[in-house]
């Protein structure tokens, strides 16, 4: 659940955000943990609610969404990952 949480939530956020939520909370070696949860650095002010916003709207696509293919396309299409390709819309008879 956590690649998923840090590739739906976090790095569609804002550019860098996952990467320096890793840098500041680095795992424990002796743990194998994190010492705190990602959404614990959020701010009170303006941060933790964009990251609820955040987290409606996903969840919102997950359930709009008939599968996961079309969840993924919606994501996607609603919140693009830099890291990843475009993908051209097609008409479907499906759709």
């Amino acid at each position: 659940m956590a690649e998923y949480t840090n590739d739906f939530i976090y790095a569609r956020m804002a550019p860098g955000l996952l990467e320096e939520l890793r840098r500041i909370n680095p795992v424990n070696p002796e743990t194998g943990h994190r010492p705190a949860r990602y959404h614990q650095w959020f701010t009170p002010n303006p941060g933790y609610p964009k990251l609820l916003a955040r987290i409606e709207a996903v969840t919102a696509l997950m359930r709009a969404s008939a599968n996961w293919t079309k969840f993924k396309a919606n994501l996607f299409r609603a919140y693009p990952n830099k890291h990843e390709n475009f993908m051209l819309a097609f008409v479907d008879d499906d759709d």
